[in-house]
């Protein structure tokens, strides 16, 4: 099996000729091309964002499955990391080109672009 690994921002970088860099930590993209060149990727991403899925699993929903089991948890425990690992969410994501992180302690949230028209 081959996976694509071309992101959508990998294909912009490269169709575009544009510098894309991403600070997660602000919640920012730079840009970094002529101005019109530029304005062409800003577009392309935002047209593409618009086509974008969010999912969040609240954890908590679980913790009756695992009342009777070998780990002692209360509401207040972090679920994600009992759960999941980080290797676990690159992997998934990899393999289903979406995005997955933890969002909190019980919260993981999931998105995807979708090409197609919503339904």
């Amino acid at each position: 099996m081959i996976v694509d690994k071309e992101t959508l921002f990998d294909r912009i970088r490269r169709t575009r000729r544009v510098r894309l860099d991403i600070y997660k930590p602000h919640d920012a993209l730079r840009i970094t091309a002529d101005k019109t060149t530029a304005e062409y990727a800003a577009n392309d991403i935002e047209e593409a964002f618009q086509h974008t899925r969010m999912k969040r699993m609240n954890l908590n929903n679980y913790l009756r499955q695992l009342a009777n089991g070998p780990v002692s948890i209360d509401s207040r425990s972090d679920l994600v990391s009992l759960f999941y690992t980080q290797k676990d969410f690159d992997t998934v994501s990899m393999l289903t080109r979406t995005s997955i992180e933890a969002v909190g302690k019980t919260m993981v949230c999931t998105s995807s672009l979708n090409f197609s028209e919503p339904d």
